[in-house]
């Protein structure tokens, strides 16, 4: 049987003349690992709830986010109710329809 040297790698080359690749045996190693490892119905249900509580606390940090603007944005409001008035009073001639009187 011929030799094939490529690099630093050397196969045997069959009688039909084309090279063989360890390809085939090496993929089925890979895909048997894969199933029996990555793919274990235990692991996927593992990396599942991780995922669901990652998601919780991303939500609950949202949530939490979310109450502390509306407040931050309703005290603003009440500020500038409080702070318009007190200018349109001292600027009397300011005539704005934007401004309520």
């Amino acid at each position: 049987m011929p030799v094939l040297a490529v690099g630093d790698a050397i196969c045997w080359v069959p009688a039909e003349g084309l090279p063989y690749s360890p390809g085939a045996p090496l993929d089925e190693i890979v895909l048997t690992n894969l199933k029996e490892r990555v793919l274990a119905p235990d692991r996927i249900a593992d990396l599942l709830k991780s995922l669901m509580e990652r998601q919780a606390t991303k939500s609950e940090w949202a949530n939490h986010r979310l109450l502390a603007l509306q407040k931050e944005l309703s005290d603003t409001e009440d500020c500038l109710k409080l702070l318009i008035p007190s200018e349109i009073a001292h600027h009397s001639d300011f005539k704005s329809p934007a401004i309520p009187k």
